[in-house]
C-alpha cells in the first residue's frame, strides 16, 4: 500500500511542476504576442521596436526614411532576436545593421546613429 501512495505523490508532484509551467508560460511575455504591425504590414517585436523607436526618436526620420528602414529593422530584429543580450554577435549585427543604414541619413542623422552605436560598444564593454 505504500508503494500506491508514493506513486500516487509522484504524479500528483509531476502533474503540479507541469501546471506551474503552463502558468508561467502564460504570464511571460511572446515576441508574437507583443508584435507591432508598422506601415507598411511589417512586423516589429519588442527588440526591434525599441531599437526602431530610440533611432526614430533621435534621428528623427522622414516619412519616406521611415518606410524604406522599416523592412532593415525587421530584419535586423529577426538576427538579434536569437542571440544573447550584450553578446559580442549582437554588436556586430548592431554595426552591420548602422553600415546598412547609413547611406539614407543625412550627415546630422549620421552623427547621431554614431552615438547610438558607441552606446551599444560602451555596454558591449560592460560585460
Amino acid at each position: 500500500m505504500k508503494v500506491d501512495w508514493a506513486v500516487l505523490r509522484i504524479c500528483l508532484a509531476l502533474i503540479a511542476i507541469f501546471a506551474m509551467g503552463v502558468l508561467v508560460g502564460r504570464l511571460t511575455d511572446t515576441p508574437e504576442a507583443e508584435a507591432v504591425t508598422l506601415d507598411g504590414g511589417a512586423k516589429l517585436d519588442r527588440v526591434s521596436r525599441r531599437v526602431f523607436r530610440r533611432y526614430q526618436e533621435l534621428l528623427e526620420f522622414t516619412d519616406e526614411q521611415r518606410l524604406t528602414l522599416q523592412e532593415r529593422f525587421v530584419a535586423v530584429s529577426l538576427r538579434m532576436r536569437i542571440l544573447p543580450r550584450r553578446s559580442r554577435a549582437r554588436l556586430v549585427v548592431l554595426e552591420d545593421f548602422h553600415q546598412e543604414i547609413a547611406p539614407f541619413l543625412t550627415e546630422v542623422q549620421r552623427e547621431k546613429a554614431d552615438a547610438i552605436l558607441e552606446d551599444a560598444r560602451a555596454l558591449d564593454r560592460v560585460d
